[in-house]
C-alpha cells in the first residue's frame, strides 16, 4: 500500500525546510565542502518555488478562496527561502554559485508574493453582515429555516459531512450563493 496523498503533500511542503536545513548545516560547518550539498539545496529550493507557484495557481483557479493551508504552505516556502537567501549572503555564497542564489531569491519572492496575494486578494467568504446582526423579514426567516432544514437532511443522509462544511457560514451566505461552493460561479 502506497503513501496516502496527504502524506505526500506534507513531505512535499516540508522540502523547503529541508533545503534551509542544508544551508544552516553548511554555514555551521556540519556539511563538508562538496557539490552534493549544493545540488540537494538547489533541488529543495526548486521545490519551494514549485510549491509557491502551484499554490498560487490553485488559489487563482479555485475562485480565490482563502484557505488556511495556502497561507501555511506559502509561509513555509517563502519564509524558508527568505532565510536561505540571508544565509547565502555569508561565506557559503562563494561555494554555492550564482544559480543557487538566484533560485533561492526567486523562491523567496514567489513565496512572499503568493502569501500576500492569498492573504489580501481572497474573496471574502461572507459578503454581508452576519445574519444575527441583519434585520430579517419574514421571507428571509422562512428561507433561512428551509436552508437549515436542507443542510440538516443532507448531513443526516450522509450526502455531506458536518465536518466538511461550516453550517453557520453557509446559513449566513446570501441567497443563491451556494452554487459558488461547487465552483460554478
Amino acid at each position: 500500500m502506497g503513501l496516502p496523498l496527504y502524506a505526500i503533500g506534507v513531505i512535499l511542503y516540508a522540502v523547503p525546510l529541508f533545503g534551509l536545513g542544508i544551508l544552516v548545516a553548511r554555514v555551521g560547518g556540519a556539511i563538508s565542502d562538496t557539490e552534493a550539498w549544493g545540488r540537494a539545496a538547489f533541488a529543495a529550493f526548486l521545490v519551494a518555488l514549485f510549491v509557491a507557484l502551484t499554490t498560487f495557481e490553485t488559489w487563482r483557479s479555485g475562485g480565490r478562496r482563502r484557505r488556511w493551508i495556502d497561507l501555511v504552505v506559502t509561509a513555509i516556502a517563502g519564509g524558508s527561502s527568505l532565510v536561505g537567501l540571508l544565509l547565502l549572503q555569508t561565506d557559503v555564497a562563494d561555494l554555492a554559485g550564482g544559480g543557487l542564489r538566484i533560485l533561492v531569491l526567486g523562491a523567496a519572492v514567489a513565496g512572499v508574493l503568493v502569501f500576500f496575494a492569498v492573504l489580501a486578494g481572497s474573496k471574502e467568504w461572507r459578503r454581508h453582515t452576519p445574519r444575527a446582526l441583519r434585520p430579517q423579514s419574514p421571507e428571509d426567516r422562512s428561507y433561512n429555516n428551509v436552508r437549515a432544514r436542507v443542510l440538516e437532511v443532507l448531513v443526516k443522509r450522509g450526502v455531506v459531512s458536518d465536518k466538511d462544511i461550516d453550517i453557520p457560514a453557509m446559513l449566513d451566505m446570501p441567497i443563491g450563493s451556494w452554487r459558488e461552493l461547487d465552483g460554478h460561479a
